[in-house]
């Protein structure tokens, strides 16, 4: 499977991605904002797996980051949580 993992540099997309590396056919795309957030540089990077470094805005080409994936993980967040439900708008922007 050809999977491509948004924000994937946190606990979540950490521990995603090293469960689904495992399993060598699957081929993992990781996008985060900066690749130092990866807990691997691309010298350390299992085979199977690519990092992309690249913002989440509205200029973000995601027809381009899309093309070719059988599933997606949106784990992206420019929120915190405890506040999300005060400035919905924002959330929606931002996340969405």
């Amino acid at each position: 499977m050809n999977i491509l993992i948004l924000g994937a540099g946190g606990f979540i997309g950490t521990n995603l991605t090293l469960k689904l590396a495992e399993e060598k056919s699957n081929i993992i795309t990781l996008v985060d904002k900066s690749k130092g957030y990866f807990i691997f540089d691309e010298t350390e990077c299992p085979e199977n797996v690519s990092m992309v470094e690249s913002d989440f805005t509205h200029d973000t080409d995601f027809d381009k980051l899309l093309v070719n994936q059988d599933i997606v993980y949106h784990l992206v967040s420019t929120t915190v949580p405890t506040t999300a439900n005060q400035h919905i708008s924002q959330e929606i922007t931002a996340n969405v």
